[in-house]
């Protein structure tokens, strides 16, 4: 069996995520030596927090779907979804002095999902460490993870304009460096509303990057749309051993998956061509 059959199974629902909400992906090992998976980014300036807790399953147990760069699977499947823990107490403590009890969810308003989240994340912190404390039944899990420093989008700039033509083929997007941030996980989406048929119809576009750099040259062609929201976050450590060396279990302890953190930054533009 490959190496990459080996790692533990962990699921990541990325309906809205990086997200992870955007970059983090999901693995398998045979046999399982964690009965748990767990998967958060913790998102400063996130209105979303999602945290995933699912039972192990054997690589045979399981099917993969590609949903491109940093998802692995997709927020509709039915294994991840039946396997989801929804009995778990779920608390992070910042150093801070931030207390969060984390609730169970049931989505349903656009798709199906699973998750814990809070109501508090306004107050989730730059430059601070959070430590998890999970139980379930008599298993308990516990992670780590600092959050990376503050940066600004230095281009485009919020709530402008951008005339396509000015460039050739791509547009650069460029930001401040994040101290502390082992990487960037760069999401573009762009709206669009069009008519078929006599009727207004809108769809939606997204295209995801993951650099270790301060910026990162887009295709003109993938601004395109009445908007488009780009969105940058700083990932700590944790998240980076995950993604790029593919640990299977990092800021972890008792359980596969990932406990990280990055610091979020967006603007919205309108091209025009």
């Amino acid at each position: 069996m490959s190496s990459n059959k080996k790692k533990a199974l962990t699921t990541l629902i990325f309906s809205a995520i990086l997200l992870l909400s955007s970059c983090i992906k999901l693995d398998v090992v045979e046999p399982a030596s964690y009965d748990y998976s767990l998967l958060y980014n913790l998102t400063v300036n996130d209105t979303l927090q999602q945290l995933y807790i699912f039972k192990t399953e054997p690589y045979e147990n399981y099917t993969y779907i590609n949903l491109g760069p940093g998802i692995k699977f997709g927020p509709l499947d039915n294994q991840a979804f039946i396997r989801f823990i929804e009995n778990a107490e779920v608390n992070v403590e910042g150093n801070n002095g931030t207390d969060y009890s984390y609730t169970y969810v049931y989505d349903s308003l656009e798709y199906i999902t699973k998750y814990y989240s809070i109501d508090q994340h306004n107050y989730l912190s730059k430059n601070s460490t959070y430590e998890l404390k999970c139980k379930i039944n008599d298993q308990f899990i516990s992670g780590s993870t600092t959050t990376p420093g503050d940066f600004n989008i230095v281009f485009p700039p919020n709530h402008k304009r951008i005339d396509l033509n000015d460039y050739k083929e791509n547009v650069g997007i460029m930001w401040g460096e994040s101290n502390k941030a082992f990487g960037y996980c760069v999401k573009i989406k762009t709206y669009w509303t069009t008519f078929y048929d006599g009727e207004e119809m809108s769809r939606t576009n997204k295209y995801e990057y993951f650099t270790e750099k301060n910026s990162v040259d887009v295709e003109a062609s993938f601004l395109m749309g009445d908007k488009a929201i780009i969105e940058i976050r700083a990932i700590d450590e944790n998240i980076y051993n995950h993604i790029v060396k593919e640990v299977n279990q990092s800021g972890l302890e008792g359980a596969y998956g990932v406990f990280g953190s990055s610091v979020m930054k967006s603007v919205e533009v309108y091209p025009r061509w």
